[in-house]
């Protein structure tokens, strides 16, 4: 008898230690669990916003108008992602004039896009003065915007600028700039920019 005591003694003893083994699996298990979710939690909260057109080589080329008087220009511009961070897309915009008589001006210039706050960034001089909800269609398709309008006091009065930005991709789709003797528009005519 005695030896049937200890193997049920043993028994019960292995029993126990069996289930403070899976205990300890399975609160391992969950701490781990935990522990993941938080940090991809934090991980996801730390990251940039993805944009699709957050590529280098990325671009969009826009048509318009810059009319100032008699004199009326056509006005071409493309606007490319030539490197970026986790904070700042740089972009380089080259532009070309065409007058009248087919003569072309050409230049170019370097900007960034702030990815935090979803916009180019402008230097001090211009004012933000209003955020408006609006529409642009491209492709024949309506697309809802967000219109920044900034104000720049120059001599002689003052240049409003206005920039479309795209809801669903915070590109950009149109500018426009009207000061006291000209205005200008230019609009998105194509891209290769995934989304549009």
């Amino acid at each position: 008898m005695g030896a049937k005591k200890s193997n049920k003694a043993n028994s019960a003893r292995i029993n126990k230690r069996k289930a403070i083994i899976i205990l300890a699996i399975a609160a391992a298990v969950i701490v781990g669990s935990v522990t993941t979710i938080i940090i991809l939690n934090n991980n996801s909260q730390q990251q940039t916003p993805q944009f699709p057109w957050l590529f280098n080589g990325a671009y969009a080329i826009y048509n318009g108008t810059y009319m100032n008087g008699n004199l009326t220009l056509g006005v071409s511009t493309r606007i490319q992602v030539v490197s970026y961070n986790s904070t700042i897309a740089t972009v380089i915009q080259n532009l070309t004039e065409t007058f009248v008589n087919g003569t072309q001006v050409t230049g170019s210039e370097t900007s960034h896009y702030d990815l935090q706050n979803k916009h180019f960034i402008l230097d001090s001089s211009y004012i933000l003065n209003g955020t408006y909800a609006g529409e642009f269609q491209y492709n024949n398709e309506i697309r809802p915007c967000t219109i920044l309008q900034y104000v720049q006091i120059v001599i002689g009065g003052a240049i409003t600028y206005e920039v479309y930005y795209d809801n669903a991709t915070s590109w950009i789709l149109k500018q426009t700039d009207m000061g006291p003797n000209f205005n200008s528009s230019v609009e998105m005519v194509s891209t290769n920019i995934p989304g549009f």
